[in-house]
């Protein structure tokens, strides 16, 4: 490190200092202040009505919704996403137990849809389900590699974000 490199670090915090003085000086009163919280009313109850078996939630875990307002709700318990319309009626499920495409072993809550596709993170399998929701059948099934940080491994994955240039980004 050169003498040029240590006054400017020795610089910054005397900055940040200044910085956190000014602002902690303000004049702004209570009614100016943004508000940190947003109110929130409950504008409808929804009630999923269970008629046939197949629609029988075990686990009811995630949520996600698509563009027609279709839901779809991840049942970690018998391995499925069930499908209902805007009205909470069964349209069909996707997948079943299993550890080929499209099945599941291991179905995590975590579950997204971007324009026409469904992504179902599989978290101890380390993959992600890829689904039609128009047709329902399975686009891929994408591996996800082990991450490890000096040698260890640094867990499984926990989110996903599926991204409109049909990139996905896991965490």
């Amino acid at each position: 490190m050169t003498a040029n490199s240590i006054t400017a670090l020795t610089k910054l915090p005397i900055v940040f200092i200044g910085i956190q003085m000014l602002i902690s000086c303000s004049t702004k009163t209570a009614e100016q202040a943004e508000p940190d919280l947003q109110s929130m009313s409950l504008t409808e109850d929804f009630t999923i009505p269970v008629t046939i078996t197949e629609a029988l939630i075990g686990d009811f875990g995630g949520l996600a919704v698509d563009e027609q307002g279709n839901i779809y709700t991840a049942d970690t318990e018998q391995q499925k996403v069930h499908i209902f319309s805007t009205a909470g009626n069964y349209l069909d499920s996707l997948g079943r137990r299993g550890k080929g495409p499209g099945e599941f072993s291991d179905l995590h809550p975590q579950i997204k849809v971007q324009g026409d596709t469904l992504y179902v993170l599989q978290k101890q399998a380390r993959r992600v389900e890829l689904f039609n929701i128009q047709s329902g059948d399975v686009i891929r099934s994408v591996k996800l590699a082990d991450a490890k940080v000096n040698g260890a491994s640094i867990g499984g994955p926990r989110n996903i974000y599926p991204q409109k240039d049909g990139t996905l980004l896991v965490s």
